[in-house]
């Protein structure tokens, strides 16, 4: 087991208040039982090789900086997501503490769901192991913004020694299509002065370096 990325994932879900309490009564596939706190702790559970891993969806700081030096010339893609295909509802049922653990259905709305415009296109999520109200309503907001913010979706290819990342990881991504920024590579390095191979905007106020040795 990966343990140092399942100790990450449960401070995660200690500084959010994230618990999981369920009783398993039934026989399952291991997986199948593993979905379980996986689902409430917004994570997943996979193989690497021949160990067990995890990833978890939480605010983290980028671990690298992908730009037009290190991205394979003409690999970069942009998808959309269709606008019917976002969620504006979220129904969640969960095992009510409150009420004896009986099943409970909860129902969230997205902010702008009043709106003259707006049409029904509500999600169901089963979260069992999750018997507090306040946490399930959390769940349910951070799924809508899941929803509403998760936009586009870029695809790219980069050769084996310029990845440094891994699986769940935060990344910059600058793209010359997109006009995501100015990306290059540095000619030379004189005290406080910075030669680019290529000319950048005058305005610009801020420049990101990738080190070749991290």
């Amino acid at each position: 087991m990966d343990y140092y990325a399942f100790e990450a994932w449960a401070e995660a879900c200690r500084n959010a208040s994230i618990t999981f309490n369920y009783l398993y009564d039934t026989a399952m596939r291991t997986w199948d039982a593993v979905c379980y706190p996986a689902r409430v702790g917004r994570g997943s559970v996979f193989m690497v090789g021949t160990r067990v891993t995890c990833v978890f969806d939480f605010a983290s700081n980028p671990v690298q900086l992908f730009t037009v030096a290190n991205v394979k010339k003409g690999s970069f893609k942009e998808d959309f997501l269709e606008m019917a295909q976002r969620a504006n509802a979220v129904e969640i049922a969960f095992l009510n503490q409150q009420k004896e653990y009986e099943r409970d259905v909860l129902t969230v709305y997205n902010d702008d769901y009043d709106a003259a415009e707006a049409i029904s296109n509500p999600i169901q999520i089963e979260l069992m192991g999750c018997v507090s109200v306040e946490q399930a309503y959390r769940f349910t907001k951070w799924k809508l913004k899941e929803n509403r913010y998760e936009v586009r979706t870029i695809t790219f290819d980069a050769f084996v020694d310029a990845i440094a990342c891994k699986l769940g990881d935060v990344v910059l991504v600058q793209s010359d299509i997109t006009m995501w920024g100015d990306g290059g590579r540095i000619e030379k390095v004189s005290g406080n002065v910075v030669t680019l191979d290529i000319p950048v905007d005058s305005d610009s106020t801020s420049i990101m370096v990738r080190d070749q040795s991290t």
